[in-house]
C-alpha cells in the first residue's frame, strides 16, 4: 500500500508539472508558481473515507519563504483521526509542519506535511502507539475561501486516505 501511495504522489507531481504550460491562461506569465494562503491565517480541512474514518486537520500559516522562484507557504498543523473497525476503533493525533505550493494556471495547491503522533487502539483494551505522520493533499479552490481536497496520509501509522473540503480564514485565491 506504502509503494502505491509513493507511485501515484510522483505521477500526480509529474503530471501536474507536465501540464502546467497545457493550462496556462497567460502564456506571457513569468512564474507558474503562486501562493494561494498568502494572505489566510487559519486554514481548515475535513475528510471523510470508504474505510470508515474521519480526518480533520488545522493549520495556522506561520509565512511563507522561496525557493528560487517558488512561493512556499510553511504552516504549523494538528491533524487527527478517528478510525472504526468492526467493534474496536482507533484515534489518532499528530502536530504537522506542512508546506504549500500553488500552481498558476490551475487553481490546485499540493500541500506535504510531516510529524510525529500518537495513536490509540481502543477494544478491549488502550493500546497507545508513537509514529510518524506524514501527509500529502491536493486542494482544488472552487472559491477564494474553500474547495475541494484528496489526502493520502499515514497519521501515526495508520494509513488513510479520503476526500473532503477545506476552508480558507480570509480567502487564498485571488
Amino acid at each position: 500500500m506504502k509503494n502505491i501511495c509513493i507511485y501515484l504522489f510522483i505521477l500526480l507531481l509529474f503530471i501536474s508539472l507536465l501540464n502546467i504550460e497545457a493550462f496556462s491562461k497567460d502564456k506571457n506569465q513569468q512564474n507558474p508558481f503562486t501562493s494561494y494562503i498568502g494572505n489566510s491565517p487559519l486554514v481548515f480541512s475535513a475528510s471523510t473515507s470508504l474505510i470508515f474514518s474521519f480526518t480533520a486537520m488545522a493549520e495556522i500559516n506561520l509565512g511563507q519563504f522561496y525557493f528560487g522562484q517558488i512561493p512556499l507557504n510553511y504552516c504549523f498543523g494538528l491533524i487527527s483521526a478517528f478510525f472504526i473497525q468492526g467493534s474496536a476503533f482507533s484515534i489518532v493525533a499528530s502536530p504537522i509542519i506542512t508546506v504549500h505550493l500553488g500552481l498558476s494556471s490551475i487553481p490546485i495547491e499540493l500541500v506535504e506535511g510531516i510529524g510525529l503522533g500518537v495513536g490509540f487502539d481502543i477494544n478491549s483494551e488502550i493500546k497507545p502507539k508513537i509514529a510518524f505522520t506524514a501527509v500529502f493533499q491536493i486542494n482544488y479552490y472552487l472559491s477564494s475561501f474553500n474547495g475541494l481536497f484528496f489526502q493520502i496520509s499515514s497519521i501515526s501509522g495508520y494509513m488513510n486516505w479520503g476526500l473532503g473540503i477545506f476552508f480558507n480564514a480570509k480567502g487564498g485565491k485571488k
